[in-house]
């Protein structure tokens, strides 16, 4: 009888033990799927690695990808919750912040200077005081035309921006990075401030046409200060998930690092290719060696530093009518 209790007993204690341990696997917490947004063009190529690394496009049980064709879809899947994280453009960040109740927060910088003055074949730029009395040709939306103008005034330069060019017979508004685009190809600027990846690619396709333009400066080396694109994410994901977010920082972290490493670019120029970043290999090679450290990651204090005076010298009407506060930026 007795042997027969503790056998029992035994059975009992193992049976417990088991269910137990089911319901441990059972309500076990599982770490949350990422989703995150980018673009073409810089703020896109430091993802590209980690978009390799974790399934392609595809991605997998941490991450999952969505390219997205402009800033103003991908905001809106942010604000809609479709997604939990977004590469967009700084001022952009600002703006959302500003204008939706803070629902967000910047996680780290991107992309630093992407911008550079082109000039057609007959046109000589070999410092920003060349510029003296020239007319230089760029977009009105966004932050090209405010940096611009800060760096000539920076340095006592008079010359004149322009945000339409005369295209044939057709004077032609230059809103978007394409209108720009469209100019050069036509060979009707001389001189034209452009972003990546239009400092590349339209100076490619120009010379199919016999119109040949050359990289004359790039404006990191006049100003450092720039800072063109981060990454933001949903402020109560951050919150939620601080160790889920520290962990993928630490993976972008390498990816941007890998990206930007020149001993690695043919490689990173495949990567960009297939996550769509940019459409062919030789394009995404001379845009990684034209970019050289822009591609760049910068998060805590220093990266709050850089934005604050950012911030400051391109003005609030480029960030949502107001600085952001100290909220917006997150440290780890």
């Amino acid at each position: 009888m007795k042997k027969l209790f503790a056998l029992l007993l035994a059975l009992t204690l193992t049976v417990t033990s088991l269910v137990a341990c089911n319901k441990n696997d059972d309500t076990e917490t599982k770490d949350p799927v990422i989703r995150i947004g980018y673009m073409q063009g810089p703020t896109g190529m430091g993802m590209a690695k980690l978009i390799n690394d974790n399934g392609g496009k595809a991605g997998n049980e941490k991450y999952q990808f969505v390219k997205y064709e402009n800033v103003n879809d991908a905001q809106s899947a942010l604000l809609a919750g479709k997604i939990d994280m977004a590469c967009v453009p700084t001022n952009n960040a600002a703006v959302m912040y500003n204008k939706n109740n803070a629902p967000w927060q910047v996680l780290a910088l991107n992309c630093l200077n992407s911008l550079y003055v082109l000039t057609k074949d007959g046109t000589t730029v070999s410092s920003i005081d060349d510029l003296e009395g020239k007319t230089i040709y760029t977009i009105s939306a966004g932050t090209p035309k405010v940096i611009l103008e800060h760096i000539l005034a920076e340095k006592n330069i008079n010359a004149t921006i322009s945000t339409s060019a005369l295209i044939g017979n057709e004077t032609k508004a230059l809103a978007q990075p394409s209108d720009l685009a469209s100019a050069i190809i036509a060979g009707a600027v001389d001189i034209a401030l452009v972003p990546e990846p239009v400092a590349t690619a339209a100076p490619l396709q120009a010379a199919a046409k016999g119109n040949t333009y050359t990289t004359a400066l790039d404006l990191s080396d006049v100003w450092d200060g720039i800072a063109m694109g981060c990454i933001v994410a949903n402020k109560d994901f951050v919150a939620n998930n601080k160790d889920t977010v520290d962990a993928f920082l630490a993976e972008y972290k390498a990816s941007i690092e890998f990206m930007s490493n020149k001993a690695n670019l043919d490689t990173a120029a495949q990567y960009i290719v297939d996550a769509e970043v940019l459409g062919a290999v030789g394009p995404a090679k001379k845009s990684l060696t034209n970019l050289g450290n822009a591609i760049a990651y910068v998060d805590g204090d220093e990266m709050k530093s850089i934005l604050v005076e950012f911030y400051n010298n391109i003005g609030v009407g480029l960030t949502g009518g107001k600085l952001p506060d100290d909220n917006f930026y997150y440290k780890k």
